[in-house]
């Protein structure tokens, strides 16, 4: 879950603020996002409360959880394979989004495919203790079945042998 919060808390730069310049978040965020900032940063925050909650939940669920995964790193896309060209809207854009972030884009985006990176590990991992779980549950309640029957077997011999035993005639 650790690197679930880092990724949440790295992010919380593109949170929209009203003391921010509105043409810097516009233009910057046209560019890298294909969205305006209130746009992405509102479904950005509910793809990742969608994948907290599925993180959080008890009985975890692998496929829903790299959904929403999915998800997240579908968003970002855009913005991960955006190329940098060495011309006036390029520099401007990369010049307007570390003005807004405090963070220039070619760090921004190696933190962010760090920590996806993190949190996709953490999906798998937690999905990998799951499975093996669900083995160790699965082998227990056969072994549990297995003593059950041989119990009845046991039992089965006893009352034979109990049987036969009155059925020998004393002369």
């Amino acid at each position: 879950m650790t690197s679930f919060r880092l990724l949440h808390s790295f992010l919380q730069v593109l949170s929209y603020d009203e003391s921010k310049s509105r043409r810097v978040s516009e233009r910057a965020f046209m560019t890298l996002f294909g969205q305006d900032n209130e746009t992405f940063t509102s479904t950005m925050f509910l793809n990742l409360d969608q994948l907290q909650r599925q993180l959080d939940k008890d009985e975890f669920q692998e496929d829903k959880s790299m959904a929403a995964f999915w998800v997240i790193d579908n968003q970002f896309q855009k913005f991960i394979d955006w190329q940098y060209f060495v011309d006036y809207d390029s520099q401007m854009t990369e010049m307007l989004f570390a003005e807004y972030t405090g963070i220039n884009v070619t760090q921004f985006k190696e933190t962010l495919l760090q920590h996806m990176g993190n949190v996709k590990k953490f999906v798998v991992e937690r999905a990998c203790h799951q499975r093996q779980y669900e083995r160790r549950v699965n082998n227990r309640l056969m072994q549990m079945q297995e003593s059950k029957i041989d119990s009845g077997s046991a039992l089965d011999v006893v009352s034979s042998q109990a049987l036969d035993a009155n059925l020998v005639v004393k002369v």
